[in-house]
């Protein structure tokens, strides 16, 4: 039974959705492009959605919890994996070369039917320390 109550490490959270707009009917698919654009650019150009807050909800923390989730029924699925000795997280091409055919045979061993498995993007979340952030003062 998947957890409902709210336990110590449980936390409440406002997230963000996608507002509706009737134009993703007929006219254009919701996009926003996370690219530096020349600075000269309309805003327009770099997406179309707008973001408003939902209703305050509880974040399960659904540690121990895992075996509990499956791709058919939650639409996610936990599985233990490791990156045999990938540390190149910036370097693209490594990525692309050593890390997805990794995460192409874990798909393939864990989704049933997966006959055919395709990355088409990855995106790498860095973290700055605040300190060593070069402020240009001129």
């Amino acid at each position: 039974m998947i957890q409902t109550t709210t336990t110590v490490r449980d936390q409440v959270a406002t997230l963000k959705y996608v507002k509706w707009n009737k134009k993703y009917i007929n006219e254009e698919k919701p996009f926003q492009l996370y690219a530096d654009l020349p600075v000269d650019i309309p805003d327009s150009v770099r997406g179309n959605v707008e973001f408003e807050d939902g209703e305050p909800e509880i974040i399960h923390d659904i540690r121990g919890l895992q075996h509990e989730f499956d791709l058919d029924t939650h639409g996610f699925a936990f599985r233990e994996f490791s990156p045999d000795d990938f540390v190149d997280w910036e370097n693209a091409d490594a990525v692309r070369a050593l890390y997805y055919p990794q995460m192409e045979r874990l798909m393939k061993k864990h989704v049933p039917g997966a006959d055919k498995v395709h990355m088409f993007q990855h995106r790498v979340r860095l973290f700055v320390i605040p300190s060593r952030l070069v402020v240009n003062e001129t």
